[in-house]
């Protein structure tokens, strides 16, 4: 019996959840032997702007600002 592989190589550690965790999942369960292999660690965060600008970038608005609020249209 031939075993079927998928191999996935993603350059970010969550680039697997955004972009194929659904196709990888679904092969799983189909029978799939599934590997994976993430290139960068993912803490260089950004090379244009410093540690302070990447966490709150001027103009973001938080995503969690009107939760829960029943005032709200």
């Amino acid at each position: 019996m031939t075993v079927q592989r998928a191999f996935a190589v993603v350059a970010h550690p969550d680039d697997i959840e955004f972009m194929m965790a659904g196709t990888l999942g679904l092969l799983h369960a189909a029978g799939w032997e599934i590997h994976y292999m993430t290139v960068a660690n993912g803490c260089c965060g950004s090379v244009e702007y410093d540690a302070a600008m990447t966490a709150h970038p001027p103009g973001r608005v938080d995503p969690g600002s009107g939760c829960g609020r029943r005032d709200l249209p």
